[in-house]
């Protein structure tokens, strides 16, 4: 099966992308064969942000991570991490059954995996499939602030730590796109990280275009709210 990851930036038109794979299932399963993620461990979220809590170190923190104290419990990221792996099994054998081509996942809570650790036990949880990253950027400066934005909206404040999601000075980790590309090809292979440049209240079209579904019935919605 071949599965497709999409995995932000933040504030790139994440939600709205999200909004619209969640919305469209029925359309994008019987016309392209493509099969989207309804729900997923019991939450109806748009984002499976299940995964980047599942994926990233024990030490390492995502906004979801950090405001839910429960996942600073060892034995609870250890079973979060079954759990994930039964999860996306059992999607894509729901989406075998139903003749799908292809699965797609979304979370822009992995933009923020780091290591190659982190990427190889995402990649783990999918087992025997081919995968596909779309990875979508923004200009670096607006990316900057936009984040920081959200992340005062959240309460969280900055960090000194260059490992950490909240590390946001300009030599950050965080705005290394060539660095962030190149560690992805590395673990998932040269031609299977695709990049999207972001352009405003255009990412739907441009993410579904992407996939080769260009149909008007998929509006071009925004949606604006912070999402870990």
């Amino acid at each position: 099966m071949k599965v497709i990851i999409h995995i932000g930036s933040h504030k790139t038109g994440t939600t709205s992308i999200q909004k619209a794979l969640q919305k469209h299932h029925a359309l994008l399963l019987s016309d392209y064969n493509l099969y989207t993620v309804r729900s997923f461990l019991g939450s109806t979220n748009a984002s499976q942000w299940q995964l980047n809590v599942a994926a990233l170190e024990e030490h390492r923190f995502s906004p979801r991570k950090w405001i839910d104290e429960n996942w600073r419990d060892a034995d609870r990221i250890e079973q979060l991490r079954l759990n994930v792996s039964r999860e996306i099994r059992a999607h894509i054998r729901k989406a075998e059954e139903q003749g799908a081509a292809a699965c797609v996942f979304t979370n822009e809570g992995l933009f923020l995996l780091r290591f190659v650790s982190e990427w190889r036990r995402l990649q783990s949880f999918f087992v025997d499939c081919e995968c596909e990253l779309i990875l979508v950027l923004r200009d670096r400066q607006s990316f900057r602030q936009s984040y920081m934005q959200q992340l005062d909206r959240m309460n969280i404040s900055l960090s000194a730590n260059s490992d950490s999601f909240a590390y946001v000075e300009e030599k950050s980790w965080l705005f290394d796109y060539d660095g962030k590309v190149r560690l992805l090809r590395s673990v998932f292979g040269p031609a299977s990280v695709r990049v999207l440049q972001y352009e405003p209240k255009k990412m739907v079209s441009i993410f579904f275009s992407a996939l080769g579904i260009v149909d008007n019935r998929i509006e071009e919605r925004f949606e604006n709210r912070s999402v870990v």
